[in-house]
């Protein structure tokens, strides 16, 4: 028996035994189930007071001088701390002395919650309540970072291309024509002398568009224009797309980076306290050798996860430089949708750019067979014709009409064109059959990832409580190091878990919003 042991059961042994108590032993089991029922807030798998409002109350009470400690600001201590005997000091903070990460931009923890709200004209376009977005970076800086992206600049680009385009379709090609020529001329009769003359002629002729031609040239030229504006607001909702994935990847290595820094300071105290009892004799070489081996993989998972954490960074800062790396102080609950499936479905078919830009296309191509149709039938082309023969003795005014004969080139195009509208209508009804389904999976994905953060959160609370009933039962002396090492870990994984179900499930909310044009809906041609 462990000397610590030895010493429990000695003082157990000395204490008089009242008539009819139960065995010490059968009280201090007791003790330890009722001391991990309860969740010591400011542990790194405590979670959110703003989410367990009702349990916060069993569990702690507001300081009398002030507010409710953040999780921020709650020390990482628990009875599994105060077990391995590490004092009651703050977790370190997360981008203190201790982060490793050189020549990264400097981050800046928020002390409350940022969040910003969609514009009331666009919820109320939606037919949804104003939403707030907290845990994403503030709105304009959104619109500014979009704005001066070189991908976006691109695309507006295009639209004076199109513009032009549909100038040079609605003028044609119809331009004035004028020739030129001059020649001499040479008589030798019969009687007399030789005789020469100078001579010219000159044509203005002109093509003319049949009647009904301009006005299907200028549709053409519109459709045209209508689509450069949704191809470039399809380049800019991809755009805000890109975003909000970069800056969740980015969140979600700063939540794993701040679980590993909590777990290895934890450890670090246990660590340390373990070998100050090996040295009083009162713990075995195996007890320290297990304490410094889970530090040891602990600080390795923290070094990775730093590792992708720098990287997450550097990736947002040099694609957004105007996003500034700043870390919420909390991350708040998925809330739920407003609005059942079929309402969801709805805006994100009426808003989808790809579905918009086959539409489009259809309508051109339709417009296109009309055209060619009309193409069927040359434009004429009328002229004036003037000429001076004999050194102006003789002038000659005349006018003419040049008409194509048509032919199979003609009916070929035609046909062409009716082929390549049946394939654009057949085009479009592929992505709506996409677009649709796609929409059903974006809400269920939203929906699943909430519940999944639900029971995650159920399932670190558990393990949290079992960590904490293996770490009364250690301070006790029922139980072996390996089996709190054990429960720890499990914990931590767990904890670590859920902090990243609750981030994919926001990011699940806000990218069902952003698709629906509830969020971030600013971007010119957006």
């Amino acid at each position: 028996m462990k000397p610590r042991a030895r010493a429990i059961a000695r003082s157990r042994a000395a204490r008089p035994a009242r008539p009819g108590a139960l065995p010490p032993r059968v009280l201090a089991l007791a003790a330890v189930l009722a001391a991990g029922l309860v969740l010591v807030p400011g542990t790194p798998w405590a979670a959110d007071p703003a989410q367990e409002a009702p349990a916060a109350k069993s569990r702690s009470a507001t300081p009398a001088g002030g507010r409710a400690p953040r999780v921020s600001d709650q020390p990482a201590t628990s009875a599994r701390a105060r077990a391995a005997g590490a004092p009651d000091t703050p977790a370190p903070d997360r981008h203190g002395p201790g982060s490793d990460a050189p020549g990264r931009r400097a981050v800046t923890t928020a002390a409350v919650t940022r969040g910003e709200a969609t514009s009331p004209a666009v919820a109320a376009a939606g037919g949804l309540p104003d939403e707030p977005t907290p845990n994403l970076p503030p709105a304009a800086l959104v619109a500014q970072a979009l704005r001066a992206n070189p991908g976006l600049r691109a695309a507006d680009k295009q639209i004076p291309v199109a513009q032009a385009q549909r100038a040079a379709r609605v003028a044609g090609d119809y331009e004035w024509t004028l020739l030129l020529g001059g020649q001499h001329r040479q008589v030798n009769p019969d009687v007399g002398g030789d005789q020469r003359f100078a001579e010219w002629n000159t044509d203005l002729q002109r093509q003319v568009r049949l009647p009904g031609k301009a006005a299907l040239d200028e549709e053409l030229g519109g459709l045209g224009v209508e689509q450069a504006e949704r191809r470039r607001a399809e380049s800019a909702h991809e755009l805000a797309r890109d975003l909000l994935k970069t800056w969740f990847a980015w969140l979600k290595a700063e939540a794993a980076v701040a679980q590993w820094q909590a777990e290895a300071g934890l450890l670090g105290k246990q660590a340390q306290a373990l070998s100050r009892r090996q040295q009083l004799g009162d713990a075995a070489r195996l007890e320290t050798v297990q304490g410094d081996a889970a530090l040891a993989q602990a600080e390795a998972q923290l070094a990775q996860a730093q590792g992708r954490r720098d990287q997450a960074a550097e990736d947002l800062r040099r694609r957004y430089p105007e996003i500034p790396l700043e870390a919420p102080g909390t991350i708040a609950p998925p809330p739920a949708l407003a609005g059942d499936e079929a309402d969801w479905i709805t805006a994100l078919v009426d808003h989808n750019h790809a579905l918009g830009l086959a539409q489009a296309e259809g309508r051109q191509a339709r417009v296109g067979v009309k055209r060619a149709a009309s193409d069927r039938w040359p434009d004429p082309t009328f002229g004036l014709h003037l000429a001076s023969e004999r050194d102006g003795e003789e002038t000659i005014v005349g006018a003419y009409v040049i008409v194509n004969l048509p032919g199979e080139a003609r009916r070929a195009k035609a046909d062409a064109a009716l082929a390549e509208a049946e394939a654009a209508h057949a085009r479009e009804a592929a992505a709506v059959q996409r677009v649709t389904a796609e929409a059903a999976g974006l809400y269920q994905t939203a929906v699943a990832a909430r519940r999944s953060w639900q029971s995650a959160q159920a399932a670190a609370g558990r393990l949290a409580q079992a960590a904490d009933m293996t770490a009364r039962a250690y301070q006790l002396g029922e139980g072996q190091l390996e089996d709190l090492l054990t429960a720890r870990r499990l914990a931590n994984e767990a904890a670590l878990g859920a902090r990243l179900s609750q981030l994919e499930a926001l990011e699940a909310h806000y990218r069902l919003r952003l698709d629906a044009h509830r969020l971030w809906d600013f971007v010119p041609g957006g």
